[in-house]
């Protein structure tokens, strides 16, 4: 700070260009880390509870209805109970984000070794679409 007759009050030296860029590039840093704080917090968490819940019919279906079930079982020597329970409790109860849910979903059935057990995932534009992800068969008729 000056006086009016130009005398420095701070007693130091004069701040330089140099300086106060540092000082601008440090200010800019902090605004720029906060705003990106602040988008952060403001994206919704991830809730595994619905995830889940998928886990639990997937097993429920499996369990009743896969027609591989014994190849699974007794060949492949799969632990179905097992590979549920950890796809549960150790990675959809334990995930951040969908992508970490999604993976969690697909392991059993990759354990499991049989390729007619996969999950369709849609992709993002399809989630981001007010479109059905696919028309449905003009044939197809529904078993009755």
């Amino acid at each position: 700070m000056r006086t009016a007759t130009g005398r420095n009050l701070c007693g130091g030296a004069e701040p330089t260009e140099a300086a106060d860029s540092g000082v601008m590039r440090t200010f800019s840093i902090v605004v720029f880390a906060m705003a990106i704080a602040a988008q952060a917090s403001a994206e919704p968490q991830f809730d595994p509870k619905p995830w889940l819940e998928d886990l639990q019919q997937t097993r429920e279906v499996l369990s009743t209805k896969y027609a591989n079930l014994e190849w699974a079982v007794f060949d492949r020597e799969a632990n179905l109970p097992q590979l549920f329970v950890d796809a549960q409790k150790k990675r959809i109860a334990a995930a951040q984000s969908e992508t970490e849910a999604r993976a969690a979903f697909d392991r059993p059935p990759r354990k499991l070794g049989d390729g007619h057990v996969v999950f369709e995932w849609p992709s993002h534009r399809a989630l981001q679409s007010d479109a059905p992800a696919s028309k449905p068969r003009e044939d197809y008729v529904p078993p009755s």
